[in-house]
């Protein structure tokens, strides 16, 4: 018998890792730690103690609650895969 271990059992040769998917798993674990980290953020903008209740800060918070609701929603779909 001439053929390699691997090649003897399954009859294809074993895929060993390639580089490409390590980066691609940190890749998609970073973007659902941040994802979810940006979303446990905006609700903390309106529960900080001492946060002013000034009519344009209100409107700042707001915008930036809702900037922050969307790119953590858009960071852990990239990160689970669906927007491949």
């Amino acid at each position: 018998m001439t053929g390699h271990r691997d090649t003897a059992l399954s009859g294809h040769p074993a895929r060993s890792p390639q580089p490409t998917d390590a980066a691609g798993l940190l890749l998609r674990q970073g973007l659902t730690v941040s994802g979810w980290a940006l979303l446990l953020a905006t609700p903390t903008l309106w529960v900080l103690p001492g946060s002013s209740t000034a009519p344009a800060l209100m409107l700042m918070k707001l915008g930036l609650s809702a900037f922050l609701l969307t790119s953590g929603l858009f960071c852990i779909m990239g990160g689970r895969g669906a927007l491949d």
